[in-house]
C-alpha cells in the first residue's frame, strides 16, 4: 500500500496524464483534474488540491465558445468563506454575468503561492485559449513572508507570459486595506507594507497591458460593513464576494470601451 505522498504523486501524474489526453480532445476537464495538479505545495489550513467549484473546459482556439474566463488566484477565487463557494465565490458570480455559453477554467486553489501557480496554472491558462483572464494573487505570499522582489519577478513573469501567449483582456487585483481586515488590524507596518505591494502590482499591469482592480481604492467600504469578511477574519464572506465581483465587473466594462 502507498503511503500518502505516494498515493499523492500517483494522483497528480494520474490527473496530469488525463488532463493532456481531454485536453487533446476538447472535452471538458472535470476541476478536479486542474486541481489535482498542485497538491503538494502549500496550504493555508484548508485541503490541499479541494476542488474550484466553477465548471471547467480548456476549449481548444476557434471553437466557436463565444468566451472563455480563465481565474488564477487562492482561497478567494475558490470560494472559502462563502456560504456555498460552488455558486458563491467571486469568479463564480463574476461569471454569472458574462454572456451566454461561457467557457470558466477556475484554477483557485486555497494557499497557493504566485511561485507554485506560475509552474501550475500558467501552462493550463495558456492551453485554454482565454478571451478573459483574472488575476488575484497577493495576500497568501504577503503573509507567508515572500519578499517583494521575489514575487514581482513571478508576477511579471505571468503576465509577461499571459500577455504574449494569450489575445485575452487581463484583469488583476491589488491588494485591499488590510488594517480593516481582523488579522491583520493591529500588526505594526501593515499598511506601509501593503502600500509597497499595491505599487509593484500598479507597475507590472502597466507594464504588460493588463486593467488593474483597486481592491485598495474602492473597497472602502469595508470599514462600514464588518459583514464582508466572514467568520475566520480572513476571508471575506458570501457578501463579500459579490462586492469583490462587483469591482471586476466594473473594471472589465470600462477595459472594454
Amino acid at each position: 500500500m502507498p503511503t500518502i505522498t505516494s498515493l499523492t504523486r500517483l494522483r497528480r501524474s494520474f490527473a496530469l496524464t488525463l488532463f493532456a489526453i481531454l485536453l487533446g480532445t476538447g472535452i471538458a476537464i472535470p476541476v478536479v483534474l486542474l486541481n489535482a495538479a498542485h497538491e503538494g505545495g502549500r496550504t493555508d489550513g484548508h485541503v490541499a488540491g479541494r476542488p474550484a467549484h466553477v465548471a471547467a473546459t480548456a476549449p481548444r482556439a476557434g471553437a466557436g465558445h463565444p468566451l472563455v474566463y480563465v481565474a488564477i488566484g487562492a482561497s478567494d477565487s475558490y470560494g472559502i468563506g462563502a456560504d456555498d463557494p460552488s455558486t458563491q465565490s467571486w469568479p463564480a458570480d463574476l461569471a454569472a454575468s458574462l454572456p451566454s455559453g461561457t467557457h470558466v477554467v477556475n484554477l483557485g486553489v486555497p494557499g497557493i503561492l504566485l511561485g507554485r501557480a506560475v509552474q501550475v496554472d500558467l501552462p493550463v491558462a495558456l492551453d485554454a485559449h482565454p478571451d478573459l483572464i483574472t488575476v488575484w494573487l497577493a495576500v497568501d505570499d504577503l503573509a507567508a513572508g515572500v519578499p517583494l522582489d521575489t514575487y514581482r519577478q513571478q508576477l511579471n513573469g505571468l503576465l509577461g507570459a499571459l500577455q504574449q501567449g494569450t489575445g485575452a483582456r487581463i484583469l488583476i487585483a491589488n491588494i485591499p486595506d488590510l488594517t480593516l481586515v481582523p488579522r491583520f488590524s493591529g500588526q505594526p507596518g501593515v499598511a506601509e507594507t501593503v502600500a509597497d505591494w499595491n505599487a509593484a502590482i500598479a507597475a507590472a499591469a502597466r507594464a504588460h497591458g493588463a486593467a488593474l482592480v483597486d481592491l485598495f481604492g474602492q473597497w472602502r467600504a469595508l470599514a462600514a460593513h464588518p459583514e464582508y469578511v466572514g467568520a475566520d477574519g480572513f476571508h471575506p464572506s458570501t457578501e463579500g464576494y459579490r462586492q469583490i465581483a462587483r469591482l471586476f465587473r466594473q473594471a472589465y466594462q470600462s477595459a472594454r470601451r
